[in-house]
């Protein structure tokens, strides 16, 4: 699996908002190299459509606690399991007003190896999947399918502290908490949150708006940073990965290569939070959960 992605791509990427310059990031060009790498041992590889769907390095502590909870690295992840992941992590930061919930992931979605559970492969063999029925209290929606060619399009980049677990050359081996939804006990605070997710989605909040909000604020939902969406201060905010504003048409054509169906720009049902509009009772200096149900 040789990567066919050249440096000129990698810097589209950058050019695109989705990752940091070379001199930050740290990122080099694995054109050429086949699959594992093994030259570069203070880098690790990385995906350009894993970039394009949220993920940027360091790594956010919920991305790094999902990969640990289920024993997995993020080579095993598909890019719509990083979607998914992105997503939600925006939408509990943004729209409820909290840390990317837990239990409610967990309540919401799973991990099914891929292609099934006898022969998972090395890359993408454990997939992000909403449960049976999810969208009934969560968002409806279709991602596309990606083929096969996304995986030959990887390149190197610094494994920034916190660090990610540096790749094996292993696929990933079913979990028994895979599967396994939340306690009743963990569980405690899911019911409220979903009441809220109800009533965002009766108010009009789809996925596609979700997604919209943060490729316009030009953030990356998975990568870590000293404060939450819900403190987000605009243009000059250090989540940010590029100041220069996205057109609406331009976000678009980005959500009809994520969503299928999508046709125009999703309406605007409900504000996101941020330092301007921040949810109630947020305690800004310990960053004790929030909840605004």
């Amino acid at each position: 699996m040789k990567s066919n992605l050249k440096e000129e791509d990698i810097q589209a990427l950058v050019e695109a908002g989705l990752l940091q310059e070379k001199s930050l990031a740290g990122w080099s060009s694995a054109h050429g190299d086949a699959w594992p790498f093994e030259k570069n041992p203070d880098k690790i590889p990385m995906f350009a459509r894993f970039a394009e769907h949220g993920l940027a390095l360091p790594a956010s502590d919920f991305f790094r606690g999902l990969l640990d909870y289920n024993k997995i690295e993020h080579v095993h992840l598909n890019p719509n399991g990083i979607f998914h992941t992105s997503l939600f992590v925006h939408f509990c930061e943004a729209f409820l007003g909290i840390r990317p919930h837990w239990a409610l992931f967990r309540k919401l979605f799973r991990v099914k190896p891929h292609p099934n559970l006898k022969n998972p492969q090395q890359v993408c063999g454990a997939g992000i999947q909403m449960r049976e029925k999810v969208s009934e209290l969560y968002f409806d929606y279709q991602l596309t399918e990606h083929n096969q060619d996304w995986k030959y399009k990887w390149f190197y980049i610094h494994n920034h502290p916190p660090q990610l677990p540096k790749p094996s050359t292993y696929a990933p081996v079913d979990h028994a908490l895979w599967n396994v939804e939340p306690t009743f006990t963990e569980c405690h605070q899911v019911p409220g949150l979903l009441n809220r997710i109800a009533d965002l989605k009766k108010k009009g909040l789809t996925a596609e708006r979700v997604a919209f909000s943060f490729m316009k604020w030009r953030v990356q939902p998975l990568m870590k940073w000293e404060h939450l969406r819900y403190e987000y201060i605009g243009v000059e905010d250090e989540l940010r990965l590029s100041q220069e504003e996205l057109s609406n048409d331009e976000i678009v054509l980005r959500l009809q290569m994520i969503f299928q169906g999508l046709t125009g720009i999703p309406a605007v049902a409900v504000r996101e939070f941020s330092a301007d509009y921040p949810p109630k009772q947020v305690t800004n200096r310990d960053r004790s959960p929030v909840y605004s149900l």
